[in-house]
């Protein structure tokens, strides 16, 4: 008996150490309101990890800003909850397929 409580232990810790985490975009910290590296622009003050689910929602009632990444950023997962044509950009108005992050301007 005493066997089986601590894999059930070791089985829920291992669990919750290795949840992820949603975080949401929230922007908007003046002077820095589309960073993506700004903790304070993340719904938990937190900038996003590998084990993040982030989440990019619509930011319209908040100043419409939407992210810039500059550098490497790491995340497990990110969803998009708006038109693309405001988190992507054309980088060639004459192919419909070529899209650039506005996340500052990858490639």
């Amino acid at each position: 008996m005493k066997n089986l409580f601590i894999i059930l232990f070791c089985l829920v810790l291992t669990s919750v150490v290795r949840g992820q985490k949603i975080t949401e975009w929230r922007g908007g910290t003046p002077g820095r309101e589309r960073d993506w590296n700004c903790s304070k622009n993340w719904s938990h003050g937190k900038v996003p990890d590998e084990f993040s689910d982030v989440i990019i929602s619509d930011c319209s009632s908040r100043g419409n800003f939407y992210p810039v990444i500059k550098g490497v950023i790491e995340y497990n997962s990110v969803r998009i909850y708006v038109d693309y044509d405001k988190v992507f950009e054309k980088t060639n108005p004459k192919d419909s397929m070529s899209f650039v992050a506005i996340l500052d301007k990858i490639r």
